[in-house]
């Protein structure tokens, strides 16, 4: 867990620097490479340093991965397509348990690892550069290669490509050749709007897993059988998914995650004051609860990338997934140090913190319908805008133009806060 939330900051911010497709070719040969090397490795030490290869992979993976779903799919079909991404996380969750029980030996565990590492390998040649991203570093020649590749693949014959880029780069804030490889996650920090939605949403993802990964934890302690119980709740999150993709679809964002929270949160409460000897009623309430939870919970992955503009998107994602792992990291230590308490209890805190998230997700702009900003610049004119309750198209527009002073220092396009 600890390599895997130093990867998605770190490979996250080199996602932004260096492009999503280098970013995913390296880490998919190092998952690869790790994979293998764990199942010839001959003792603890090499069996370690592989492990971290193989977390450092799945991170640069996921970061770059989920930026690509966002910049490159349309507008029509964008957010189903990240929704359907976590379709392969609840699939590890069914698959693996029942892998284990039919393959005991380990180096055979891996064997199928590998298999699965290297098989990644095999769809690189189809996987192309982001021209959002490309876009918003100033690298135009690469990114009308990088749209005819695509626009081939697809069937489709564009005309005038060269055009339409100059059009989009002449319309863009704060775009300039010199930003490629000096956009960090500080500069999150340096603006107020972004540092503002950074912060809060930095909060949300480390309560959030908190909250995830404890509630993971207890439902084999509900009462019944646990395994069936462990088997209901990734079917429950399952059904989530599927009804996200209605959800995200016609429903804004920020009333999605402050409802699905608090319901969550109120069926905590619920559940704790229901009797154990109630097995099946406390099973219930928690599986409603945790149905509507899923719904936030992947409203908030979209949220993220929504938010964020394209050339600092996947370190946002990085951060804030780090701060959500460092919760995970935390639970069963919040657990233990409450345990003492009485399940009550503890379901009251877990309750308080996912009330919490709530609250704070009304604070942030909302972005449904939203077209995805592209340069600092960009993210903190939109955010002020939609705060200020100033919510039309041609606002925005006046808005980002009347505040295009841009103070170049060293050659560097920096924005005047």
């Amino acid at each position: 867990m600890g390599c895997l939330m130093l990867g998605v900051i770190i490979i996250g911010n080199l996602s932004d620097r260096y492009g999503r497709r280098i970013v995913a070719l390296w880490s998919s040969i190092l998952l690869a490479l790790s994979s293998v090397a764990c199942v010839f490795s001959n003792s603890f030490y090499f069996f370690l340093a592989a492990r971290v290869g193989i977390a450092f992979g799945i991170s640069g993976l996921q970061v770059a991965s989920f930026s690509l779903l966002a910049e490159t799919i349309g507008p029509k079909s964008r957010i189903a397509l990240n929704i359907c991404y976590g379709y392969g996380w609840i699939a590890g969750i069914l698959l693996l348990p029942g892998i284990v029980w039919f393959v005991e030996d380990w180096r055979k565990l891996y064997i199928i690892n590998s298999v699965l590492g290297v098989s990644i390998l095999v769809m690189l040649p189809w996987l192309y550069e982001s021209p959002r991203w490309l876009l918003s570093t100033g690298q135009k020649t690469k990114a009308c290669e990088a749209i005819k590749k695509i626009a081939k693949f697809n069937r489709r014959r564009p005309q005038d490509i060269e055009k339409e880029v100059e059009r989009l780069m002449e319309t863009k804030v704060g775009v300039d050749k010199s930003v490629r490889g000096k956009v960090s996650t500080a500069e999150l920090f340096k603006t107020k709007y972004l540092r503002r939605n950074t912060i809060l949403l930095l909060s949300c993802s480390f309560f959030s897993y908190i909250v995830y990964y404890g509630f993971a934890r207890s439902s084999t302690t509900l009462g019944g059988n646990p395994f069936i119980t462990f088997a209901i709740t990734a079917a429950i999150e399952t059904v989530g998914y599927t009804l996200s993709l209605g959800t995200t679809k016609y429903l804004k964002r920020i009333p999605i995650m402050a409802g699905s929270y608090g319901f969550f949160g109120v069926t905590l409460v619920a559940t704790a004051f229901t009797p154990k000897v109630l097995s099946t009623l406390r099973i219930t309430i928690r599986m409603m609860g945790w149905l509507v939870y899923t719904l936030g919970y992947t409203t908030q992955f979209i949220y993220i990338n929504e938010v964020f503009p394209t050339v600092a998107r996947s370190g946002a994602f990085g951060l804030c997934t780090t701060f959500g792992r460092l919760g995970a990291t935390l639970e069963p230590w919040i657990y233990i140090a409450t345990q003492s308490w009485g399940d009550t209890l503890v379901l009251i805190i877990y309750s308080v913190m996912i009330l919490a998230i709530a609250a704070l997700v009304t604070l942030l702009p909302e972005t449904f319908g939203s077209v995805l900003t592209d340069t600092l610049e960009e993210g903190e004119r939109y955010s002020e805008t939609k705060l200020s309750k100033k919510k039309s198209v041609q606002d925005h527009v006046e808005h980002l133009e009347a505040y295009k002073k841009v103070a170049t220092v060293d050659g560097e396009a920096e924005i005047r806060v």
